[in-house]
């Protein structure tokens, strides 16, 4: 007796139905996978662009806000300047000049770095991201000022303002001594070797005063040492602080024009808006428009994104390189000058 065992399988045809809708069941998942992909490019560009856009115009306003801050005492109420062979912003900070800037540079470097052709400068004057130490007793003219707590920050031949509600002097640090204690204390000295006038203050300060480093930040565009994934030339938001080696704050900023409020007649609002190069008076500069923008830094569109700059124009700019798909998005704030107000 022998078994006879009934054989089953696929045919031709249903394997062939079987293979495609399979392939139509993979082309649903790349679609959805390319659509999710370029769905998420997008929001990490859109990501990317918010957060440098709000980043950049946060950094620009803290020093705006800071320039010519002298604790109680307004800006206006000319400093005594007794440093030695003070650099020009030193000068022009005691004149009242707590903002300046350059109007589409062209062959402009600074500090090494080449500016974009086209791009503003934006100079800010005042005691820019420094502490503030209280003195610990009143200030006189010869003696050394003692400050509350740890000034190690502070180094020799720094300038630095020293202020109460009714005066201001700029000085020269000739040397500084810290005193851990407790409490820590510091001593700066202003020696006839950094100062005019034999170092001697020309006012006597009371208990209240307060002492800060003044400084200089200057703020442009240049390309970065870094370029995209792409291989592309990133350009970035420079800050330069006067020691020879400016600081890359944020990649993918790739133009900046700013405008100056102008106070002309002195009655704390603004008359007009000028670029630098109209600016004939810096001590009148009420405000400060800066109009930035930002871009994705990578690809992050599948096909040419137009955008809008308004400083140079308001009919939509498609970039005339075919290869780039950055997004990008201007960012425009106007900033108060307020230490120039009051």
């Amino acid at each position: 007796m022998s078994l006879r065992f009934k054989q089953k399988g696929l045919t031709l045809v249903e394997l062939m139905i079987s293979v495609a809708l399979s392939l139509l069941l993979l082309a649903g998942v790349m679609v959805l996978f390319s659509g999710n992909k370029t769905s998420h490019r997008m929001q990490e560009g859109m990501s990317t662009l918010q957060d440098s856009g709000r980043y950049a115009v946060t950094a620009i306003k803290r020093d705006i806000n800071a320039a010519g801050f002298g604790g109680c005492i307004s800006s206006s109420q000319d400093p005594i300047l007794i440093a030695a062979s003070p650099l020009p912003y030193v000068r022009e900070y005691r004149d009242g000049q707590l903002v300046a800037g350059e109007n589409d540079v062209s062959g402009r470097t600074i500090e090494g770095e080449p500016v974009t052709d086209g791009t503003d400068v934006l100079q800010i004057r005042g005691p820019l991201g420094s502490a503030v130490f209280y003195v610990k007793q009143r200030v006189s003219a010869i003696p050394p000022i003692v400050v509350q707590g740890d000034a190690s920050a502070f180094a020799t031949g720094d300038y630095l303002v020293v202020s109460d509600c009714v005066h201001t002097e700029i000085f020269k640090a000739s040397s500084v001594s810290v005193t851990t204690g407790p409490p820590a204390s510091t001593t700066i000295a202003h020696a006839s070797s950094h100062n005019d006038r034999g170092g001697i203050f020309q006012t006597k300060m009371g208990s209240d005063s307060v002492v800060m480093r003044l400084s200089t930040h200057t703020y442009f565009i240049a390309p970065s040492s870094w370029t995209n994934a792409s291989g592309a030339t990133v350009l970035s938001l420079y800050r330069a602080t006067g020691d020879g080696s400016p600081d890359e704050l944020l990649q993918g900023v790739e133009d900046m024009q700013v405008t100056y409020g102008i106070d002309s007649n002195g009655d704390g609002g603004v008359d007009s808006f000028r670029d630098a190069a109209s600016v004939t008076d810096w001590t009148q500069v009420a405000s400060v428009n800066v109009s930035l923008l930002v871009n994705s830094v990578d690809n992050a569109s599948d096909t040419l994104a137009s955008y809008r700059y308004s400083p140079v124009g308001s009919a939509a700019i498609t970039p005339s390189n075919t290869a780039d798909r950055l997004m990008r998005q201007e960012f425009t704030a106007v900033l108060t000058a307020r230490n120039n107000l009051m």
